[in-house]
């Protein structure tokens, strides 16, 4: 691998050197740049490095690169092409002060060294060597050849014409030369080379449009740049024309505005996307304003260059140009939405919600998340209509990855203020049969609710409360599984007015016990904290007791979570857990009152707790089912209501 990266990195170096892969570097560089390239200069071993390193300094035009540079010039060990590259490199950075070695190294017996001189000489510009330059066209090998035919072009410029035109840039005719010829061409820079350059651009072979291609690149004259934009906007061949896009690369700023601004502003829309593109590398104010004026131009020509005029804008001065960016919002191309979303984001004094609101239920996930991440970043609170009412679009979607966005987003705003619409809002969240969806819904209505509303939660999610409780009886058996075989007097009647002895010359009593969870928990531990104190090792029992109102017959699922052991009867019939699935009960609520009473023992206080949820056979809340306090009698008591 290394091999054939070599003979690349070699042959791209020899016959088109000059050109680089991306924008000219500026004459300075950052000293830490600097520092790092001088390293790994003088580490040695690795070419690539090397190279990489030289181009770096010939960028910054560092002196501190000269002496390891000569160094590596002078060295016998050296790699021909590493000091070859050495060579063209003094020469970028010390002009004409590098004649004396140039010269030697036009005799040396390395053709990259000769190669190299003669490519220096182009460099450096020094118009007496012309006529050495001319003997190397002669040279037994073709590197030489081609890099002092170019050399000479850029020596004389229009006065190398007549040299340069004999020299033909079909390939088929001469393959050694052509691609010198056409690099020479560009460097010759008169109205004949541009012409001739540019109707290489025009024929059916694709080897002599590539040829064109990198010679425009390393030429980088500006009055090619027009011709280079026809070729994009004209050429079928995709893979050369997205070459001749990224030759733009290659050009400066400056070099780039005013052909790109004509094409933009010119009626040739198949020019546009080229042209904003370029423009977009590095926006000016004046690259903004035309790109903003003719948004609408580019979207008739060529809607796939909107993301990127949109993205400039919004880099740049989104505020500035905030009311031409938002009407993309609601375009029809979900990439254009998203770049219009995106640079919205980053404007100032706007009304973020109105704008991004729609983006909200967008069709395209892409645009969803964008716009979510616009709001966290641009707004704080709640828009004025509230959020409940702002998300409404997304939350009515049936699509899970939309409204479960607005649900997570809902989570961060609500207020207590808006609990009573969010509780209509979300609930075909909270009587869904997908575990995940209620939970969630049951945490956003969590964060704002106040006592009453928690418990008005859990019972949406189908929990079952509020609770009658009774307890705590001492066991006295082995084990929590013999506590819970010993029947105590709930088993035998409920009266709700009375009071039955525990044990210990202790009486307990019947009291409402609401829960303080949206899941429907029920802590006996915190519930009965005072009592259980003294006997905090004793094995204990208590009872719950909940009477639940149905409209009319229903198959249901009764999911039972208590610690540690429990038995449940519904209607004075114990209920037999399902084999499939334990803690599981299926059975049917005739219509009209039904009694759940369900008893629970534990070994301690802090591992005591229990939660029931009733949901029909699909795992759906069963709408009409309500818990209701007993009528013939009241509790004799409240109890404080469990812990969170």
């Amino acid at each position: 691998m290394r091999k054939l990266l070599f003979g690349f990195a070699v042959g791209a170096a020899s016959v088109a050197f000059g050109a680089p892969a991306t924008r000219p570097m500026p004459t300075t560089a950052p000293s830490l740049a600097v520092e790092r390239a001088l390293a790994q200069l003088s580490a040695g071993g690795d070419w690539i490095v090397q190279w990489e390193a030289m181009e770096t300094l010939a960028g910054a035009k560092s002196a501190q690169a000269v002496a390891p540079l000569r160094a590596i010039l002078g060295g016998a060990r050296e790699r021909p092409w590493v000091r070859a590259r050495a060579l063209v490199t003094l020469a970028r950075i010390q002009g004409t002060a590098v004649l004396g070695d140039v010269k030697v190294a036009l005799g040396d017996p390395s053709p990259e060294l000769r190669a190299a001189a003669a490519e220096a000489i182009g460099i450096v510009g020094d118009v007496g060597a012309k006529d050495l330059l001319l003997t190397k066209l002669n040279d037994a090998d073709p590197k030489v050849r081609q890099e002092a035919l170019v050399a000479y072009a850029r020596l004389l410029k229009g006065g190398a014409w007549d040299v340069v035109s004999k020299f033909p840039t079909d390939a088929k005719a001469d393959p050694v030369m052509a691609a010198a010829a056409t690099r020479a061409l560009v460097h010759i820079g008169t109205d004949a080379a541009r012409a001739k350059l540019a109707a290489l651009l025009v024929g059916k072979d694709r080897a002599p449009k590539l040829l064109a291609i990198d010679a425009i690149k390393e030429g980088r004259d500006p009055s090619l740049l027009p011709v280079l934009l026809q070729f994009i906007a004209t050429e079928k061949d995709k893979g050369l024309a997205a070459l001749a896009d990224k030759a733009f690369a290659a050009f400066d700023d400056a070099q780039l505005a005013a052909p790109m601004l004509a094409a933009l502003a010119g009626d040739n829309p198949a020019l546009y996307r080229s042209a904003v593109k370029a423009l977009a590398a590095q926006p000016t104010r004046e690259v903004c304003d035309a790109i903003a004026k003719r948004l609408d131009a580019i979207k008739a020509a060529d809607p796939t260059a909107l993301p990127i005029a949109l993205a400039a804008l919004g880099r740049f001065d989104a505020t500035a140009y905030q009311a031409a960016i938002a009407p993309f919002v609601r375009a029809e191309q979900y990439d254009v939405r998203r770049a219009a979303v995106e640079a919205i984001a980053r404007a100032k004094g706007v009304d973020h919600f109105a704008i991004l609101q729609d983006a909200l239920a967008d069709k395209e996930y892409t645009v969803r998340v964008a716009a979510y991440q616009a709001l966290r970043r641009a707004t704080q609170g709640t828009p004025k209509e509230g959020i409940v009412a702002y998300l409404a679009a997304p939350l009515a979607s049936k699509e899970r990855s939309v409204y479960f966005s607005a649900l997570e987003f809902m989570r961060e705003r609500l207020t207590r203020a808006e609990f009573a619409p969010a509780v209509v809002a979300l609930d075909r969240f909270l009587g869904s049969a997908d575990r995940d969806t209620r939970e969630s819904a049951g945490r956003i209505l969590a964060g704002v609710a106040d006592e009453g509303g928690i418990e008005q939660v859990a019972r949406a999610q189908g929990y079952v409360a509020p609770w009658t409780v009774i307890g705590p009886f001492f066991a006295e058996a082995d084990d929590v599984a013999g506590a819970l075989a010993l029947p105590f007097p709930p088993e035998r009647e409920i009266v709700f007015t009375k009071a039955y002895e525990a044990g210990e010359e202790r009486q307990v009593t019947w009291a409402l016990c609401q829960s303080k969870r949206t899941d429907g928990g029920l802590d006996l531990g915190y519930v009965y904290a005072q009592e259980d104190a003294p006997q905090s090792k004793a094995l204990r029992v208590a009872y719950a007791v909940a009477d639940l109102a149905t409209p009319g017959d229903a198959d249901v699922t009764i999911a039972v979570n208590a610690q540690q052991r429990y038995t449940i009867w519904l209607n004075d019939r114990k209920l037999d857990a399902d084999p499939k699935k334990a803690d599981t009960f299926s059975t049917r609520l005739p219509r009209g009152t039904n009694r759940l009473l369900v008893k629970v023992a534990s070994s301690e206080s802090k591992n005591w707790s229990l939660r029931v949820q009733v949901l029909d056979n699909t795992g759906k809340r069963i709408d009409g089912l309500t818990p209701i306090l007993p009528q013939t009698t009241a509790p004799a008591a409240t109890r404080p209501t469990a812990k969170p």
